[in-house]
């Protein structure tokens, strides 16, 4: 059953995802549809810290409320941060995230309208409750279901992120500085510029290091250029990668989300694990190959040309072993002639 409210009784929106890159980004599309349809309301997003740089410069967005660590930890801060939310008088709040810290929040905001879905015991938090059906559907349609649960009918599955000129400066230096031709060809990007992006905080979602070595050799010897995405944290695990290889890649700096965001703006094609960058890269417009477990790729991957998921349909699919998978065949089967012939395919998109 639809519960449509009317746009004149809603003043302030609280919109809730704590955390990942990725998964932030994947309510972008529905930031906008909710601006959309509640034109002169005022959308508040909350997230944790650390991921407010995936929200900041949103034009559809008028605050963003942090959630910091010592907030967490700090049970006095704690109820002093829940006593803010509280305080804000929000009449509507959504919640994509739905886990059992983003559902208290939700009920301690207080608003009339509380929108979630029905996952056991916490679906108690909210009184507009949609049933959750993420089965092989992808993620941004799932978060779509609270939308149209309250009457707007998103229509854009459009990723957004947001650069600064200083991110965009830094990146043009950077690029110069390595020697690579930044002149700018069709929707901006550097004829042949190819990035990579081979790490993921879960284990089972990572391509062979030795692989993407191959592969980055057979691409930078075909005259193609090979840049790796370099995150806080990343240096040893890209490093092992570049050292495997026989030809000499470009190593970004250690980028920010936004300088990410900037330097994927600049690159014809992303070969990438199923991560944070694979949904910067669809942000801001650039094709991705995304090599994933087969039971992952209707979930993060949208239905489009642009982005080209490569799996293999193993009999574990599925599995929901996430670091201590033993033989990670999903993985290992993906070849490196496959991905290589996809580049061929997609790099002029």
């Amino acid at each position: 059953m639809q519960n449509k409210i009317s746009a004149k009784n809603i003043k302030k929106i609280l919109l809730i995802h704590l955390r990942r890159i990725g998964d932030i980004l994947l309510c972008t599309p529905s930031i906008k549809a909710v601006r959309e349809y509640y034109k002169d309301a005022e959308i508040t997003f909350l997230t944790e810290g650390p991921f407010y740089e995936v929200l900041s410069g949103n034009p559809f967005l008028d605050n963003i409320i942090l959630l910091e660590e010592d907030e967490k930890k700090d049970f006095k801060k704690y109820v002093k941060f829940l006593k803010k939310i509280h305080d804000n008088m929000f009449d509507l709040t959504i919640d994509f995230y739905g886990n059992p810290r983003s559902s208290l929040i939700a009920f301690i905001s207080g608003a009339k309208h509380r929108v979630g879905f029905d996952y056991p015991l916490r679906q108690y938090f909210y009184n507009i409750r949609v049933p959750l059906n993420a089965n092989e559907r992808y993620v941004v349609q799932v978060k779509f279901d609270l939308l149209r649960q309250i009457g707007i009918e998103p229509v854009s599955e459009k990723l957004d992120i947001f650069i600064p000129q200083e991110a965009k400066n830094k990146v043009e230096c950077f690029l110069k500085e390595k020697g690579i031709n930044s002149s700018r060809g069709a929707a901006g990007r550097i004829d042949g510029l190819i990035a990579f992006s081979p790490t993921s905080r879960r284990k089972k979602r990572r391509w062979f290091p030795e692989k993407f070595a191959e592969l980055g050799d057979r691409l930078i010897n075909s005259d193609k250029k090979v840049i790796f995405i370099l995150g806080p944290g990343e240096e040893d695990y890209v490093n092992s990668i570049v050292n495997m290889m026989k030809t000499k890649p470009v190593i970004s700096f250690k980028s920010s989300i936004k300088e990410s965001a900037a330097i994927l703006e600049r690159c014809r094609l992303l070969v990438t694990n199923f991560n944070g960058s694979k949904h910067i890269a669809q942000a801001v417009g650039t094709p991705t190959i995304g090599l994933c477990e087969p039971s992952e790729a209707p979930v993060w991957n949208p239905v489009s040309e642009s982005h080209k998921a490569i799996y293999k349909n193993v009999s574990c699919a599925g599995c929901g072993k996430v670091d201590d998978c033993k033989d990670m065949s999903c993985m290992k089967l993906i070849e490196v002639d496959e991905v290589e012939k996809t580049v061929g395919e997609m790099i002029n998109i």
